[in-house]
């Protein structure tokens, strides 16, 4: 069954699975892998703190083959970023860029207008 958030995105998709865990009684986990149909893959790791609504993210887009193409993350690290913690990785670790903070929408959207792209 489709996620919702994921159904307009139904026709760029191969698989989808999600995990979501309650580890803690103040946070959820959740975790999802979509394979696009180029084969590429979105990696999404969330977390929510209840107590005061935070959510913490890293979406990771990967080629087929594993090779990064773009991770967004609000780690807080990389302080010297403008959009501090909000920043993403483009091709390497190394390769830090300032980024506006980031939802799973936001994402899937940059990624279809690049699968669409092609």
């Amino acid at each position: 069954m489709m996620l919702p958030e994921l159904e307009p995105y139904a026709s760029l998709t191969v698989s989808v699975t999600e995990r979501i865990d309650q580890d803690k009684e103040d946070r959820l986990k959740r975790r999802i892998e979509i394979v696009f149909i180029d084969l590429s893959r979105l990696v999404v790791n969330e977390i929510t703190y209840f107590d005061t609504n935070y959510l913490r993210y890293g979406y990771q887009w990967l080629t087929a083959d594993n090779q990064l193409l773009i991770r967004w993350d609000n780690a807080e690290h990389h302080n010297h970023i403008e959009t501090f913690p909000h920043h993403r990785h483009v091709g390497s670790e190394e390769n830090v860029q300032p980024s506006d903070p980031m939802t799973l929408e936001k994402v899937l959207v940059f990624i279809a207008s690049q699968l669409n792209a092609d």
